[in-house]
């Protein structure tokens, strides 16, 4: 089971790796697990994020993160708007 959490602490970070990249224009705040596919070996991984700007908000973003042949990667798969 630890070998599953530190994978998952992984999931995290390449999400925030991948938020940070996708969306250059905020600031990449805490990752935590939503859920974990188990019959495809997924993860969902929710981001928040804050726009540099502080009238425009902040958002929570899902992202999909997989194994991949060059290790874990991510694909942003929903946005939406967070009171945070």
């Amino acid at each position: 089971m630890s070998e599953l959490r530190n994978e998952t602490e992984q999931a995290c970070i390449c999400a925030q790796q991948q938020a940070a990249l996708d969306m250059p224009y905020v600031e990449v705040g805490e990752a935590r697990p939503y859920q974990y596919h188990y019959p495809s070996g997924r993860w969902y991984v929710e981001v928040d994020v804050r726009h540099h700007d502080p009238d425009q908000g902040a958002a929570i973003v899902l992202y999909r993160v997989w194994r991949s042949p060059l290790g874990l990667s991510a694909f942003k798969v929903d946005i939406r708007e967070s009171e945070g």
